[in-house]
């Protein structure tokens, strides 16, 4: 996962909470997910359960994902 790329040329969708930087593949058929969590979130447990949460939401709907990077 290219996290400079994503950051440089990825599509950004945010709200109050969340920023996710995407980008589309073609050469793939399966969605990947890298985590970049600010230290503005909190000390390093609340850094880990944020990302706790976001893999888990990532794991239960990758398959209906098309191939994309994420990087939250």
């Amino acid at each position: 996962l290219d996290f400079d790329r994503a950051f440089r040329e990825g599509i950004v969708v945010a709200d109050d909470v969340l920023v996710l930087h995407v980008i589309y593949r073609t050469h793939s058929q399966c969605a990947r997910l890298g985590l970049s969590i600010s230290k503005r979130v909190g000390n390093a447990p609340a850094r880990n359960r944020w990302k706790r949460l976001i893999r888990e939401v990532f794991r239960k709907s990758r398959q209906n994902l098309p191939a994309i990077d994420i990087v939250a």
